[in-house]
């Protein structure tokens, strides 16, 4: 693990196994001569593909079982596919790349249905990163789902008051700009304007605040809904599982 990884991320390294049912197919990859962890989750006669992308959790993927995603969307009628980014969860370490993980996992779909729509979900720092991870692949997005998404990483650091953190990204991106191009989400949403988006923001999330979301929805230059639901960070399908799941329904219609 890099310095700058290790210094951003090193405390969401697992420290236990979560193990997913036999109902889970494992459709790892390899990235980079890393093993990149996905597993796939199938409906009956289904009518399109979803990905989750995790928030910043140790559990990785397996937060969308935790939280009943993946028996919603096959309930819907959609395959269903998570995996987890490079470093968490049970994916090998690799780089600060993460777009690259949904891009490889994107190409994986792809072959397997490329005639089935496929939508992106991500939530948190998966809901940033689908953002870039779409730009890399726009026409094979369908769809859009960006759950308390923050607005870029210089922006969240300076919100939490992690001013160590703030100080080591601000001089990074002084010294290497090009390596900030990817973390400014306002600016990477712009390049995705016929790719229709659904956000979904709590109104009592101190960690990644409405508007951060707001900003994000400015920037965006398609068909949009914002949903606000009186809700903490991460806890909308379980605070409010009914308007939550409805608001996506209607969304993929």
């Amino acid at each position: 693990m890099g310095i700058l990884k290790q210094l951003f991320f090193s405390k969401y390294k697992p420290d236990q196994e979560y193990k997913l049912s036999n109902a889970y197919i494992d459709k790892s990859i390899q990235l980079q001569g890393k093993n990149l962890s996905v597993v796939k989750r199938e409906a009956n006669q289904a009518k399109g593909v979803v990905l989750l992308a995790h928030p910043q959790k140790k559990e990785g993927k397996y937060f969308f079982e935790q939280l009943g995603h993946f028996d919603f969307y096959n309930q819907l009628g959609y395959h269903c596919y998570a995996f987890d980014f490079n470093g968490f969860g049970q994916s090998e370490d690799r780089d600060l790349l993460f777009a690259n993980d949904i891009a490889a996992v994107i190409d994986l779909i792809q072959k397997e249905y490329p005639d089935l729509p496929l939508i992106l979900h991500g939530i948190s720092f998966g809901g940033s990163q689908i953002i870039v991870g779409a730009t890399e692949r726009k026409q094979a997005v369908s769809k859009l789902i960006i759950e308390n998404a923050v607005s870029s990483n210089l922006e969240y650091y300076k919100w939490r008051k992690r001013w160590v953190l703030y100080g080591v990204l601000t001089s990074v991106n002084t010294v290497l700009p090009q390596q900030n191009a990817h973390n400014i989400y306002t600016n990477s949403i712009k390049q995705l304007p016929n790719i229709p988006k659904l956000f979904i923001y709590g109104k009592k999330d101190v960690i990644t605040p409405t508007f951060m979301g707001k900003e994000l929805y400015a920037a965006c230059n398609s068909e949009k809904t914002f949903v606000e639901l009186n809700s903490e960070h991460l806890t909308s399908i379980k605070e409010f599982p009914d308007q939550y799941k409805s608001s996506i329904v209607q969304f993929l219609g």
